[in-house]
């Protein structure tokens, strides 16, 4: 497997543009339940069906519901994380287990627990009551959560519990982003070893470890809640084993979607979308997942959407993403409890979308970027003392 991508690029300009994308998604289905009002962000996430307004309407049953599929563009990070890690184990440039783990906790967590302070600051400054006319979203899955001893630990162990997300509801994600991380070797090397073979073996040993770990969170739930449901790792891990594969057939992939000068990956991307948009009333993660393997097939490849992809605007979003996914709800809030008192909810979310975009840059200079600097200075330095005790035992 490993011979036949040897040509694997190692950074793909346009996944940092899709990842960017995919970012703003997830901020315009935020943005939309102040928007709307209440009811609605219960409409848009599939709590509830009914249709109240012909706005609701036109936006759930038309194409322009690609701007608001959140809980698909999250997905696609997962899928798009495992088709990314995979790369460099393709190539041969793989870090040690080790240092991979050093960079993944420069890359995610040291950005989190500093976006999670932030948010925690004014979650215990403003936040506490509830704010008349406000979305459920804010009122009941936001900053009125009572506060507890358990607030800070649950954040600097990164549990995911209700102790800990509800100071800035994205992170959710982020818990298992990290969790697959640490098991990432174990799933990667079958799929590149044995092919489909390997990806069918890894499935079936996750879809087990989740099995039986839901059975086992089914007798202790308290404890299982707690330490935010581990057995979902596995369920999560999923994805990112669509990636890892997407990324071994990566050339198979491109063949096909080079047809028509390009043609097919723009063919690609629209099934994704339409795969997205679609009211799917059986397996929708799964749909999820495959909606996100074709717009991931069609922007790796060379076409229209990945030149769109690489153009610098949306190149700068793909920069920021991650900081613009960490702290964009907590601009959101902040709006909301500063605000609500002289503007309309729905102003206030039109106008915290500029606001986190340039919390963003702000956030990417001061703490993203520092913090991946860190992690390529300790892998590195992780690298050097490697080699030295390497020499010494040689020599």
């Amino acid at each position: 497997m490993r011979n036949q991508e040897n040509n694997t690029n190692n950074r793909m300009e346009s996944l940092d543009g899709l990842r960017g994308v995919a970012a703003l998604i997830v901020v315009f289905t935020h943005a939309m339940g102040g928007l709307l009002g209440p009811f609605s962000w219960h409409f848009i996430t599939g709590i509830s069906h009914e249709q109240k307004t012909i706005l609701d309407w036109v936006i759930l049953n038309s194409p322009i519901r690609i701007l608001f599929a959140g809980s698909s563009a999250v997905t696609l990070f997962f899928v798009l994380s495992g088709f990314v890690l995979t790369l460099p184990w393709l190539m041969g440039k793989q870090l040690p287990y080790r240092s991979f783990v050093i960079s993944r906790i420069c890359r995610i967590y040291l950005p989190y627990l500093a976006a999670m302070t932030l948010a925690a600051v004014f979650a215990f400054t403003l936040g506490g009551e509830k704010i008349p006319g406000a979305t459920d979203w804010v009122n009941i899955y936001a900053w009125t959560n009572k506060y507890s001893a358990l607030n800070i630990p649950s954040v600097i162990l990164m549990l995911g519990n209700d102790y800990s997300t509800w100071f800035d509801n994205p992170t959710w994600s982020l818990v298992w982003e990290m969790r697959v991380s640490l098991i990432f070797p174990l799933l990667v090397i079958p799929v590149i070893r044995w092919g489909l073979r390997g990806t069918v073996a890894v499935g079936l040993g996750l879809w087990a470890a989740y099995t039986l770990g839901t059975l086992a969170a089914g007798l202790f739930p308290a404890a299982a809640a707690m330490i935010g449901q581990p057995q979902n790792t596995f369920y999560f891990a999923m994805f990112f084993v669509i990636g890892i594969l997407m990324a071994c057939y990566r050339n198979q992939i491109m063949r096909i979607t080079s047809l028509g000068n390009g043609i097919g990956s723009l063919v690609l991307v629209i099934a994704g979308a339409a795969v997205w948009t679609i009211k799917w009333g059986f397996q929708p993660e799964l749909m999820r997942a495959v909606g996100a393997a074709l717009i991931l097939a069609g922007c790796a490849s060379k076409g229209l959407p990945q030149r769109w992809l690489e153009t610098a605007p949306v190149q700068w979003l793909g920069r920021v993403s991650y900081s613009l996914y960490l702290v964009h709800v907590p601009i959101f809030l902040i709006g909301e409890y500063t605000l609500h008192l002289i503007l309309p909810h729905s102003m206030i979310a039109l106008i915290a979308i500029p606001v986190a975009l340039a919390t963003a840059e702000v956030f990417y200079r001061l703490i993203e970027r520092p913090t991946h600097q860190l992690g390529r200075y300790l892998v590195k330095r992780s690298a050097t003392k490697l080699g030295m005790r390497v020499s010494a035992e040689i020599g």
